[in-house]
């Protein structure tokens, strides 16, 4: 998500980036308050939240949170995408 439409063209490399390495992910590029996308997003119990805005840009980095609203700080695409995809993975079950 975005904090405002100067961020639009960034969110959609992310979202292109982290299509491509299988995640599924949608982005939110409406004009509404990052409080409220925030709010609104944390109560439909979404995973994880990449937060888009002039600094990340600038840097090409997201800030993830996750569903608790816990910051996970501020990472590159890459480090971001494979934080997500060890928090996703089932966990091993050893049948000894």
């Amino acid at each position: 998500m975005t904090i405002t439409d100067k961020q639009h063209r960034y969110a959609e490399q992310v979202l292109k980036a982290l299509r491509r390495k299988g995640l599924r992910c949608e982005t939110d590029l409406r004009n509404e308050k990052i409080g409220y996308k925030i709010r609104e997003q944390t109560l439909a119990r979404i995973p994880f939240l990449l937060i888009i805005g002039d600094a990340e840009e600038n840097a090409a980095r997201v800030t993830v949170r996750d569903r608790t609203g816990k910051c996970m700080g501020t990472l590159l695409l890459n480090e971001a995408a494979d934080c997500i995809e060890m928090c996703c993975r089932p966990p091993e079950v050893r049948l000894d």
